[in-house]
Order: structure tokens, then sequence, then C-alpha cells
């Protein structure tokens, strides 16, 4: 199972009201840790390209 399948199915587990192993809810905290730590440094890096982009094409100066 993959990172986003287990984070699908732990969330709708937790939505219908079911009650989260201790296991489950750690993991799934680590988890979502990881991919959020996994995301922004992606996110900043999309931002600085754009913006590089941006003032090869003068829309900053």
């Amino acid at each position: 199972m993959d990172l986003f399948t287990y984070l699908g199915n732990t969330a709708n587990k937790a939505l219908r009201g079911e009650t989260l192993s201790v296991e489950e809810a750690v993991l799934s905290i680590f988890l979502t840790l990881a991919l959020a730590a996994a995301a922004v440094p992606l996110a900043i890096e999309a931002g600085v390209v754009t913006y590089q982009y941006g003032k090869t094409k003068g829309w900053w100066k």
C-alpha cells in the first residue's frame, strides 16, 4: 500500500467516526509530516523558478 492510499484510508476511517489505534494515529501523523516536509521545499523551488522565468520575460524588473 502506498503512502497516499494509506493516508486516505486512515482519513476515511476517522471521518466515519471509527477509533484509530495508537499505531495508526502515530503512523499517520509521522507520514503526514514527512509528506509536508517533502512538499514545502518543492513548492519553494517552483516559486523561485517561476520568479526567475518571469524576470527573463520582463514580468519583474
